[in-house]
């Protein structure tokens, strides 16, 4: 006899980006299928919340990066902070430019997966599940 197949443990995850819009929308996708959704306006907020996560014993499963945020730390020097907090940390770098190398080599950087905005819900909910 086949079982049911498992329902899925919600992710803690944490999403930064300077435009509102942008950090509502994730995060209300996100709440969506039953995740956990935490808010970051800049690395520096990101960093210190990711920090926090993990020394209450919370700490985060995935974290959304925008690659630049105007006058504040942007998601490489933010990803290269998280990895010296916790070297194994799931992180995806999103950006509105899709001509950034970054996007093509982000591995190289630190992060496990690009998103390129706009993107498709089901590119996102594809991140959450595998990266």
């Amino acid at each position: 006899m086949k079982e049911p197949p498992r329902k899925a443990r919600a992710k803690r995850i944490l999403v930064m980006d300077d435009e509102t819009t942008n950090r509502n929308l994730v995060c209300d996708l996100v709440r969506m299928r039953g995740h956990l959704c935490c808010e970051a306006a800049d690395g520096r907020e990101a960093t210190e919340r990711f920090r926090q996560a993990r020394q209450n014993g919370a700490p985060f499963d995935l974290v959304f990066m925008d690659l630049s945020i105007p006058g504040g730390m942007g998601g490489v020097q933010a990803v290269r902070e998280l990895l010296q907090i916790e070297p194994t940390a799931h992180v995806i770098v999103t950006s509105g430019s899709g001509a950034d190398p970054i996007l093509t080599d982000y591995a190289h950087y630190g992060f496990c997966g690009a998103l390129n905005k706009p993107f498709r819900i089901s590119e996102l909910h594809n991140l959450i599940e595998h990266c």
